[in-house]
């Protein structure tokens, strides 16, 4: 007439005597539900135009700023596009100077840009007032690579030689490394 069962005891609860390897946390994590898989699109929602754009692999011709602002080296010339209002704007043309772009590099801010060019020079702008700030000497060469901290610029060129200079100072440059033996492809 009566009938005894012992309880059934559910899979998810965790003895302290467990031989599982598995902590109770891991376990509740290994049979919560899985997130859903990111989908990215195939096809790109924007295609800009870059005709002029050079070939080499040691350049720097693209940056982002903090300010949703895409800057591009074409050729001679520096474009802006703004990813907010697809308003493409053309910052500088370098063919006055017989120059070209090598390198461009937003400050953290958003609103400074530098730009290496391929004479050695490095060109400061204010992207909002479309104005040239000032343009800094040193270099011998190509200036492929650009890196902002604050208000500090550092630039690595083909000559072999980094310049760390303080935009705020009227010299060219504060000091610079000449160690390397190759050019200087790349700054962070």
């Amino acid at each position: 007439m009566l009938r005894y069962r012992s309880p059934i005891k559910s899979q998810s609860s965790w003895s302290p005597y467990s031989l599982s390897p598995v902590s109770k946390s891991s376990q509740w994590l290994l049979l919560s539900p899985r997130k859903s898989v990111r989908k990215i699109p195939k096809a790109p929602f924007k295609i800009l135009d870059a005709p002029d754009l050079q070939d080499d692999f040691y350049l720097n011709l693209l940056d982002w700023s903090s300010q949703n602002v895409l800057s591009v080296g074409l050729g001679s010339s520096v474009y802006l596009w703004n990813a907010c209002s697809s308003q493409v704007t053309r910052l500088h043309d370098l063919s006055a100077q017989q120059d070209e772009v090598a390198s461009v590099a937003w400050s953290d801010k958003g609103h400074t840009l530098g730009i290496g060019t391929k004479r050695g020079y490095v060109q400061l702008w204010d992207v909002d007032a479309e104005k040239h700030i000032r343009s800094m000497s040193g270099h011998t060469s190509r200036v492929g690579a650009l890196a902002w901290n604050s208000d500090s610029l550092v630039s690595g060129s083909r000559d072999r030689r980094i310049f760390y200079r303080d935009t705020r100072s009227p010299d060219m440059f504060l000091s610079f490394l000449t160690a390397h033996t190759q050019e200087v492809r790349g700054l962070k």
